[in-house]
């Protein structure tokens, strides 16, 4: 199953049809070429997946956001409390950033609730070519500080201004993961986060969580990063596993309770 930045309603349809297409195309003998790409496309099994969400997941296709599917063995373990939180995903070309809310139905099915999203050409590797369009290293950390704060903001302000993470003393849970979230660079940005959040909300900033390693995984070597390979371990569980999906088109905004003005109850003397 492909793992999709975020279940956009709109995108989701392409997603299940593209990938129903690979999945028909790898049984093939034949050359792969843009006329047997297009073929596959166009047959009728794959075109009846990017209509119907239950069929594609009987050929094995699921549309299932980075963020969900990474999370999922936190969302699964003793540490998976619910709440706010932050995905950091840097990647070699881009840097993916994310809130959502970690929820729980009456069943203790899990869901998520995406707040906010920004994907930007600002990973690893696009630090290079980013240099080599005149641009300096600082601006470049100024465009990733953009791209972080503005989504944490919006959430803050707009989307989920009640959650306990806002509150003095608490912090923002947040997840640092893909190929590129060991480099020194991202992660010195990603940690500034916390002094730049608790100067704006008056929080205690954030705190950095690791993806836990599951308890069924069978290796003969200890795994350092995980955070490597929490998409894919996370996509290895059925669509029903990972959790219900609210994209961010379909999350209401939570609303600040505001204090009763007074003067709601006077009566003047024209109603009497």
């Amino acid at each position: 199953m492909p793992a999709a930045s975020y279940d956009d309603p709109k995108l989701a349809p392409t997603f299940r049809r593209i990938a129903a297409a690979a999945l028909h195309l790898a049984g093939s003998d034949g050359p792969i070429t843009v006329e047997s790409v297009q073929r596959f496309l166009d047959k009728p099994e794959v075109l009846r997946s990017a209509e119907s969400k239950t069929y594609a997941e009987e050929l094995g296709v699921s549309v299932v956001p980075e963020a969900a599917a990474a999370t999922t063995g936190f969302a699964r373990s003793t540490r998976g409390n619910l709440g706010l939180y932050l995905m950091v995903d840097v990647g070699a070309m881009t840097l993916d950033a994310c809130t959502f809310r970690l929820k729980q139905d009456s069943g203790l099915h899990h869901h998520y609730s995406f707040m906010d999203a920004q994907v930007r050409p600002l990973g690893v590797e696009s630090y290079r070519w980013f240099r080599e369009q005149g641009k300096t290293h600082d601006e470049f950390i100024g465009q990733c500080n953009l791209t972080l704060r503005s989504v944490v903001m919006y959430t803050g302000k707009k989307r989920d201004p009640m959650d306990g993470s806002w509150k003095v003393g608490s912090e923002l849970p947040v997840f640092l993961t893909g190929g590129g979230a060991r480099n020194d660079l991202h992660r010195d940005i990603v940690n500034d986060l916390g002094p730049w959040l608790s100067s704006n909300a008056g929080n205690g900033g954030i705190r950095l969580l690791d993806i836990p390693a599951p308890r069924s995984l069978d290796c003969p070597v200890p795994i350092s990063d995980l955070d490597r390979l929490a998409v894919a371990w996370g996509l290895s569980y059925p669509p029903d596993q990972i959790g219900g999906i609210e994209p961010m088109s379909e999350t209401e905004d939570h609303q600040q309770k505001t204090a009763r003005d007074w003067r709601d109850g006077y009566v003047t003397k024209e109603q009497v």
